[in-house]
């Protein structure tokens, strides 16, 4: 069988196929069309749309207007105004940058073009057909800005054509949508919408505010319900600022508007962030209202990865996300105790709602017998379903006793110090043979069946400091945080060598008043281990000269940061948003001299990472309940559940151990 030719695509196929891609549907080209329009400073923006959009589509704005001398490449693949070379994109700060949009809609539709500019006396109607202008510009009579108009939308295109005309009531909400989430990003701009001739769909003024948007837009309710959120980190390098639902409000669906650098696009990462944090708020099927505006270094995103433009990639976008979170959850705490409900009076004679229901037997004749699930095999799937810390009020949790040594610990002599921490900007690549033979390790050791329990659990509740409940379907496990935490930072520690953000240590601290702490504690536990001095000022001044002596290679791996006098500056930050308890902070230093085999490659990353876990892995007894509890679920158990590789020494240790499940739970209720 012979080869078939390879053969060059005519142009005119590939510029029809290009404009598949980035005008989808109407909406695609309307949000198109409305970033050019404020692209172009306009400060009215006014559309109409007849069939879906299909039939016509017109927008205009009373922006700078288009050259009378540029409007015959106007329609032309990658003309624009905005970009020059491809280093431009690294700042970017206008909508469009890649000259496609117009001359994609002109490849599939009938468009007109009508602009006048400030300087120009009068205004120039251009018609565009397959990307080329059809005749010379013609002078009328117009207002300045830009007023374009799309007819017989994929004319050309039969089979995307049958695809959307079937039901255009849903283009023109897909089209309102649009306008909607631009009007309450732009609210300084007055937008104004016509669907079918009819009077004003979507009308809102200029110079307006973003609470005045929403409330036009989405409604009173929502509008008397939003908390303000604001954020700004110099570290990152990126600000978010929005208006969010209150805990104690919801709406029957999402409603996202998400912008970065201005832009609407959409996130899996971001929707996926807010589901779970509301989930602890809002009751069974209720969903909140999310308007985020993310301004990101434009050096760090890449704009360019999605042909619609509705993705955006940046760096560090997983810290990002996590520190939006908890930014919100702050937001959210102390502002879910009242609800208020409306009620609404039962005419008399009328029925009460909800009273015509069916009982079991007509329920599952109206289902059919393949449609009957046993209650024994449902699973909870609706992260909105309550916890178990709902159960219990607060007397009827008890904290767990602090122990003896913290207890002998003086409160003024060891108050921890203040700790701020800088995260890293760009990732560095390690390659050392002993690294990668110790990820190895851990990879082969990790129990697949077990990883997935981690990566798809539903956190429970509390049972104590140190223990808490999570379900994998339908079973139930508990956890010990302590013994988990600690495998889980050992693997972090390892994967992410040379790689830790920063916490600094302000004021900073004398390795030899630490270690001597320590050795006051083990002296009086009866446990010191021996050296050659005598006192423990003696044995205190050894260890701090031994860690001053891998100062060097402690900087380097570690992000640990010792002063030639014997100072500590700083720690590794192994999980973000997590300090470990400086109470523990002597016996750390102690263990790091004493425990960590410096003479060996793999043996002393290996040693490092497990004396370094169990420092971070200590549980906080000092620390207030609500406050511990919040860290262990939004903080540990998050990241438990996206890095954690199990492996069979934690199984065999009991730090996870499978309670019961509903199947088991019915046989016991079935023998009631």
């Amino acid at each position: 069988m012979e080869p078939g030719i390879i053969r060059k695509l005519d142009e005119s196929v590939v510029n029809k196929i290009a404009a598949g891609e980035v005008i989808i549907r109407p909406s695609n080209a309307l949000k198109e069309l409305i970033e050019n329009c404020i692209d172009a400073k306009a400060s009215s923006i006014q559309i109409t749309i007849r069939g879906g959009g299909i039939q016509l589509l017109q927008i205009q704005d009373n922006g700078t207007g288009i050259r009378k001398d540029d409007l015959p490449i106007l329609c032309e693949r990658f003309t624009t105004s905005k970009l020059k070379t491809f280093d431009d994109l690294t700042s970017i700060a206008t909508y469009g940058f890649r000259g496609e949009a117009l001359s994609s809609i002109s490849q599939v539709s009938m468009l007109t073009v009508t602009t006048k500019t400030r300087d120009q006396q009068v205004a120039y109607k251009a018609t565009y057909e397959l990307g080329l202008l059809k005749d010379e510009p013609k002078a009328c009579a117009g207002n300045q800005g830009t007023t374009i108009t799309i007819e017989n939308l994929f004319y050309n295109l039969p089979s995307r054509l049958r695809s959307i005309t079937k039901d255009k009531s849903t283009e023109d909400k897909l089209l309102a949508e649009v306008v909607s989430k631009y009007a309450v990003h732009n609210s300084h701009i007055g937008f104004s919408l016509k669907i079918n001739n009819a009077q004003n769909s979507i009308k809102t003024q200029p110079k307006s505010t973003q609470v005045a948007a929403i409330r036009n837009l989405y409604g009173v309710e929502i509008a008397r319900e939003l908390l303000e959120v604001s954020l700004d980190d110099s570290n990152l390098k990126f600000t978010c600022k929005g208006l969010i639902s209150k805990p104690n409000f919801s709406v029957k669906k999402t409603i996202m508007l998400l912008f970065i650098n201005n832009r609407l696009v959409m996130s899996a990462v971001v929707k996926k962030m807010i589901d779970e944090l509301y989930s602890s708020y809002l009751e069974r099927g209720g969903k909140p209202f999310i308007y985020l505006s993310l301004n990101v270094d434009p050096a760090n995103v890449d704009v360019n990865i999605h042909p619609t433009k509705n993705e955006v990639c940046f760096l560090h976008e997983e810290t990002i996300v996590a520190k939006i979170r908890a930014h919100l959850q702050q937001l959210l705490q102390g502002k879910s105790e009242t609800k208020v409900y409306l009620s609404q009076s039962i005419l008399p004679g009328a029925s009460i709602p909800g009273d015509e229901t069916l009982n079991s037997s007509q329920f599952n004749k109206s289902l059919g017998e393949k449609s009957v699930s046993y209650p024994k095999q449902v699973v909870r799937t609706d992260t909105n379903l309550q916890k178990l810390d709902k159960f219990f009020t607060q007397s009827s949790v008890s904290n767990t006793p602090v122990s003896q040594e913290m207890e002998e610990i003086d409160d003024e002599e060891n108050r921890e110090p203040n700790c701020t921490a800088t995260t890293i900007k760009t990732r560095t690549k390690v390659e050392l043979r002993s690294l990668e033979l110790l990820k190895e390790e851990i990879l082969e050791n990790s129990l697949p069946e077990w990883r997935k329990i981690f990566e798809e659990l539903v956190f429970v509740g509390h049972i104590d400091r140190g223990k808490v409940l999570i379900q994998h379907n339908t079973e139930l496990y508990l956890c010990k945080t302590e013994a988990l935490c600690e495998e889980l930072f050992i693997q972090q520690v390892i994967n992410n060598i040379e790689n830790f953000g920063i916490l600094h240590v302000d004021p900073a601290l004398s390795l030899q008043k630490l270690s001597y702490i320590a050795l006051e504690e083990l002296e009086a536990s009866g446990t010191q281990p021996q050296t050659t001095c005598q006192s423990l000022l003696e044995q205190s001044e050894v260890i701090a000269k031994t860690l001053v002596s891998k100062s060097q290679i402690l900087e380097k791996f570690f992000n640990i940061h010792i002063t030639p006098s014997g100072e500590l500056l700083s720690l590794p930050i192994i999980l973000e948003q997590h300090t470990p308890v400086m109470a523990y902070l002597p016996n750390f230093i102690l263990n790091l001299a004493l425990c960590v085999d410096w003479d060996n490659e793999k043996l002393c990353f290996d040693t490092f990472s497990k004396v370094t876990a169990k420092f971070y892995g200590k549980i906080c007894h000092k620390m207030a309940l609500k406050d511990w509890n919040w860290i262990v679920e939004h903080v540990l158990y998050a990241g438990l559940k996206q890095y954690l590789l199990p492996n069979q020494e934690l199984i065999d240790a009991g730090a996870i151990m499978k309670v019961t499940s509903t199947q088991e739970l019915y046989k016991v209720f079935e023998r009631c």
